[in-house]
């Protein structure tokens, strides 16, 4: 359990800081039962007397032995308060403030501590490891400077100096004091990692490899690590110089975050990033013979792998070597006719060193030889079009043509039939034909010879009806005038309401409804809202009443019959309501009245 002495809140073990305050946390420990009764003893001694020295510092001692480090901080601030000079309260005081974290206060005790022993081990170490925690690195390395004056072998400061060397980017200090301590046997994992980096920038790539494949593969490897990245960058660049395969190269060049890079990388690092990319590309490059080996994605995927992730490594002193490579990879993109990519690569080439005459006589030439393929492209596509419009324009003219001769051998069975039906065949399989007007005008003179051979009324307003502006209109007209009309015949004709519909007939200008009125009543006058209507049921077309056989609003006796006269319905209509108007209760109403009508012509008129 560890607590927070500011905020007197207790975390579990695993945490270092106080989520409230963000002190560091202080771990709480059980004090055995016997320790319990000396710790009472004691206090009943100091109760006794209360400002014994001897005491104190007894009591102080067993506190911080027993793990009691705040209580031992309390205790040793007695002293102090008693004696501003006690050595031994302000040695007891620092090493509690350490064991709590408290690091400012251990580093000002410290330092008051060390006016008195300068050259004490214990106290310049911990200050420098203290001052290493609030990233005062160049204080703390005077400390371990001092410490290795004076004990020339202490490996921990030796260690630590190293890693804060690391830090203030002087690689190549460290890495000799790294190889100090392997030779004297420390095997810790930093250690390892900059005796494999040296192995490397020393030219001895199989064992730099060795070494740090053998470090590297462990499975709690961090790879945010700055030191972790760094070692995957000399593996990667290790293997690349032996020639290994590239997979096996790429499998650790991928697990660099480059990013951990950038505010801290070495002139060493640039030089080995841009030695590992020329290793690595001059390789790859190498292997693509053919643009059927996926030449450009290839190419695509090393320029992004090893140029685009790394750019920011760059600096001026690598932009010769740089720059080559960008000339190499336009070359490489030009033997596969990616002239596109190659002028792209040339530019970047030209960006980074512009006055080199031979990047920019390759930019030219590869410039000449794009607008060449793009004439190419060009004519190649004009070439293509031409064909594909020639071969639409040849089968539009096969559609057309065959279109024309199956209109017509069409038009000329319609001819040698004249029959209305095969007139009507012509006009529904060509609605906008070249003989669409004189089919219509023999397919009306065949249907009048038709009518005028039944002669009869039925046979006269079916012509009307389809052709009501016709050559023959007025003759139509004339004869249906003549004729007493035409019956109809109905599928209703029980009585409903004391309602009972009689018969339906058409004469020329009307419809006559007969209706038989069992009970009697009063039949409405045309206009008002109880007049009978016809409505057509499929277009809800009405049909208004206009006289009757009855005077309107008298009285009709029980059992009579009456003629109704409507507007002409259509010849079309065949199912119809009779209404009385607006009537809701005891209505004459006849609804779903399905009318028939004998069609003198084949029923495919109907669809004309």
């Amino acid at each position: 359990m560890k607590t927070c002495i500011k905020c007197n809140i207790s975390y579990g073990d695993d945490k270092k800081f106080c989520k409230k305050c963000g002190s560091p946390l202080v771990t709480e420990f059980n004090i055995e039962p016997k320790d319990l009764a000396k710790k009472t003893v004691f206090e009943d001694r100091l109760k006794a007397d209360p400002l014994n020295i001897e005491i104190l510092h007894e009591y102080a001692q067993f506190l911080f032995n027993n793990l009691l480090f705040q209580e031992a901080i309390l205790i040793s601030l007695k002293i102090l308060a008693i004696n501003d000079k006690d050595i031994i309260a302000n040695e007891l005081l620092f090493k509690s403030y350490i064991k709590t974290n408290r690091v400012k206060e251990s580093i000002e005790i410290g330092e008051q501590l060390l006016t008195e022993k300068p050259e004490d081990i214990f106290l310049l170490e911990n200050l420098a490891n203290l001052l290493s925690e609030l990233k005062n690195y160049d204080k703390a390395l005077k400390y371990y400077d001092k410490v290795l004056t004076i004990q020339p072998a202490n490996s921990s400061a030796l260690h630590n100096k190293a890693k804060i060397l690391l830090k203030n980017n002087c690689l190549e200090e460290a890495i000799v004091i790294f190889k100090r301590l392997k030779a004297e046997g420390q095997n810790d994992r930093l250690t390892i990692i900059y005796y494999g980096i040296d192995k490397a920038l020393n030219s001895d790539y199989k064992t730099a490899k060795d070494i740090l494949i053998s470090v590297l593969s462990s499975k709690d490897v961090s790879l945010s690590d700055f030191d972790n990245n760094r070692g995957f960058l000399y593996l990667a660049y290790s293997l690349s110089i032996s020639d290994a395969d590239l997979s096996e190269i790429n499998r650790w060049f991928s697990l660099i975050d480059f990013d951990v890079f950038k505010n801290n990388n070495h002139i060493f690092d640039e030089q080995t990033i841009v030695k590992t990319v020329i290793a690595n590309i001059k390789n790859e490059l190498g292997k693509i013979q053919s643009v059927n080996d996926n030449a450009k994605y290839r190419i695509d995927n090393l320029i992004y792998k090893y140029l685009d992730k790394t750019s920011f490594f760059f600096e001026n002193k690598s932009n010769a070597t740089i720059a080559d490579i960008w000339y190499n990879i336009a070359i490489k993109q030009e033997e596969f006719n990616l002239y596109k990519e190659a002028l792209s690569s040339c530019k970047k080439a030209i960006d980074i060193i512009p006055d080199e005459n031979k990047y920019i006589d390759k930019y030219q030439e590869i410039k000449k030889l794009l607008d060449e393929q793009s004439n190419r492209n060009k004519r190649k596509i004009i070439i293509l079009f031409v064909a594909i419009l020639a071969s639409i324009l040849i089968v539009v003219f096969s559609i057309i043509s065959y279109h024309k001769f199956k209109e017509n051998k069409t038009w000329k069975l319609a001819k040698t039939t004249n029959s209305f039906s095969s007139f009507q065949d012509y006009l529904n399989t060509y609605p906008t034909g070249k003989y669409f007007e004189e089919a219509l005008n023999m397919q009306e003179d065949a249907l009048w010879n038709i009518i005028l051979k039944i002669n009869n009324a039925i046979a006269y307003d079916e012509y009307l009806s389809l052709f009501f502006n016709g050559k023959y209109k007025i003759e139509a007209q004339n004869a249906l005038k003549k004729s007493k009309g035409y019956s109809l015949n109905f599928s209703t004709d029980h009585l409903k309401n004391g309602v009972k519909l009689v018969g339906i007939s058409v004469g020329f200008g009307y419809t006559k409804v007969t209706i038989y009125i069992h009970n009697g009543g009063v039949l409405h006058e045309p206009g008002s809202n109880y007049a009978f209507e016809i409505i057509d049921k499929e277009s809800n077309f009405i049909y208004h009443l206009k006289r009757a056989s009855v005077n309107f609003n008298k009285l009709i006796n029980p059992n009579s019959t009456v003629h109704l006269y409507f507007e002409k319905i259509s010849f079309k209509v065949k199912n119809i309501d009779i209404l009385e108007g607006n009537c809701s209760q005891g209505c004459w109403h006849m609804h779903d009245v399905y009318l028939i009508r004998n069609s003198v012509i084949n029923n495919s008129v109907e669809f004309r």
